[in-house]
């Protein structure tokens, strides 16, 4: 019950098993550019806004572990072939092994771990051979930086040409806003209605104040002369022509009519508003285009390495003496269970 098994297990680890060496690295994904102006949360809105560092660190992680990424390090380092030739035949990868059961074996030789606090992915290749396993790992890291770079170059330019296809049609609908506005000018025959209408009520309030500066006079001339003298009846005939004058001007202003001063500068105000709505949204849209115009001809995301991987000088795994350790422990533990347990059997047999 012990030394059988802790012969077994002390021949095969302490002569047999093969040597696992480790390569590891440290690298995380930073997004490029500087700090954001004041129209930086339109040009967001526009842009889409991006994923967050973390988010890309974790993608990454999942393709580090993907089919894809097994696939391609097949195809530039055998990878199979060194499963398969290199170990001990307990530690190798079968010849048979299917795709599923590669992938498998790819992943229990590989591990990534995310800080979540520094933001940091710590890839540990494992292999038979050091150099092997440095090479595995930098492979690992080329093809990282280049799936970064692509994704967020395909990412860029599917946000460019939506972003093209806004600029179009913002500066459709500042084209229709101008028109509107020019053809209502005309048809009215007014540049500013608003600033007309401003001017005639200034000059509105200037005639009341003329009126009543004249009624005061005409009551005025009434102490001292008769009602039916010519002085009289000619200055009421002139203040009534000017009161006519006033009555005009105040119809020009408002009224009932639709060509009514009020009525036109309330129709402009309106087009006015909507061609300058037109005017910022076509300008907010003209930046966030150059912004992702700019960014989509430079590396949006880079890989940053904070580690490089080298060789290992000393194995890592197995460990051999605490594992044969382990296993005298547990041997020795079970033995003394069993014996336990076969000696109270014996007693309550007598």
């Amino acid at each position: 019950m012990v030394i059988v098994p802790f012969l077994l297990i002390g021949v095969y680890f302490g002569a047999v098993a093969s040597s696992r060496y480790v390569s590891e690295s440290k690298i995380m994904v930073r997004q490029s550019g500087g700090g954001q102006n004041v129209s930086s949360l339109a040009i967001s809105i526009l842009t889409g806004g991006g994923s967050s560092s973390r988010e890309d660190n974790l993608y990454l992680r999942e393709y580090i572990l993907s089919l894809d990424m097994l696939k391609y390090l097949d195809s530039s380092l055998a990878l199979r072939e060194a499963y398969k030739e290199r170990g001990d035949y307990f530690s190798r990868l079968l010849p048979w092994a299917s795709q599923e059961a590669f992938l498998g074996y790819y992943r229990k030789h590989l591990s990534v771990n995310f800080d979540s606090v520094a933001g940091v992915l710590t890839v540990r290749t494992e292999a038979f051979d050091p150099e092997f396993a440095c090479r595995l790992n930098m492979e690992i890291m080329r093809r990282c930086e280049k799936f970064i770079n692509e994704s967020s170059h395909r990412i860029a330019n599917e946000q460019l040409g939506f972003i093209s296809g806004e600029l179009t049609r913002a500066n459709q609908d500042l084209q229709a806003a101008k028109q509107k506005v020019l053809a209502f000018q005309n048809h009215h025959n007014v540049l500013d209605p608003i600033e007309q209408a401003r001017a005639l009520s200034t000059f509105v309030l200037q005639m009341e104040a003329e009126a009543g500066r004249q009624e005061a006079e005409l009551r005025h001339m009434r102490t001292f002369l008769a009602e039916g003298s010519t002085q009289i009846v000619s200055f009421r005939e002139k203040l009534k022509a000017f009161k006519q004058q006033l009555q005009e001007e105040k119809q020009k202003i408002s009224g009932g009519q639709g060509g009514k001063l009020n009525n036109i500068s309330s129709e402009f105000m309106l087009l006015q508003f909507q061609a300058e709505f037109a005017l910022d949204k076509y300008k907010v849209t003209l930046a966030a285009y150059e912004k992702e115009r700019v960014e989509t001809s430079r590396k949006v995301k880079n890989l940053v390495v904070i580690s490089a991987p080298h060789p290992q000088e000393e194995a890592e795994y197995p460990r051999r003496a605490y594992i044969i350790i382990t296993a005298l422990v547990g041997l020795l533990m079970f033995y003394g269970i069993s014996q336990l347990i076969i000696a109270t059997i014996e007693d309550h047999k007598d």
